[in-house]
């Protein structure tokens, strides 16, 4: 058992991709929720979640406020080739998220963030690499909504920002 624990504790994680000098990175972030038929303002709190990762990177976050056309756009591809029309920044990313109220259980009340992260060269859009997943979030409150259900979750979203970034970077390394 120890002889184990010791191999696993061997088992490194590769470390964060870093730029070699600061690099800017155009950022948009969107909330959609089925249960609203206005826009959901997205909480501050994931830009900064996303900042902070992304400037351990030595990446400079560039945030651009999606329109009323941005919002329109039916795809990621077509919102990724808006972002990059409107960005001279080295990488585009785009953060997309749908809230969904899943249910209440005993007092609590389960949410689903779903989100796709896009990330791309700021030239080329089209060779983009995205990643899609949920996260389940659990709030006590009756009156918390969907930017309270993304702000739980936004350390996590923010960490899966990092890993596609450094995902990104190592297969451009590898192509090189």
């Amino acid at each position: 058992m120890v002889l184990i624990a010791w191999m696993l504790a061997c088992i490194g994680t590769a470390s964060p991709y870093r730029a070699s000098t600061p690099t800017p990175v155009a950022t948009a972030i969107t909330m959609a929720s089925p249960e609203q038929i206005q826009d959901v303002s997205v909480p501050p709190q994931i830009a900064t979640a996303i900042s902070e990762t992304l400037m351990a990177r030595n990446l400079t976050h560039q945030p651009i406020r999606p329109t009323e056309t941005f919002d329109a756009m039916g795809t990621t591809q077509q919102r990724m080739m808006w972002l990059a029309g409107r960005s001279g920044a080295a990488n585009i990313l785009l953060v997309e998220s749908t809230v969904r109220p899943m249910g209440h259980i005993g007092g609590r009340y389960r949410w689903g963030v779903e989100v796709t992260i896009t990330l791309a060269p700021g030239g080329d859009p089209a060779r983009a690499i995205n990643e899609s997943f949920t996260i389940p979030i659990t709030l006590s409150q009756v009156h918390e909504q969907e930017p309270d259900a993304l702000t739980a979750a936004a350390p996590q979203i923010a960490r899966r920002v990092g890993l596609l970034y450094d995902r990104y970077m190592r297969g451009v390394e590898r192509a090189r």
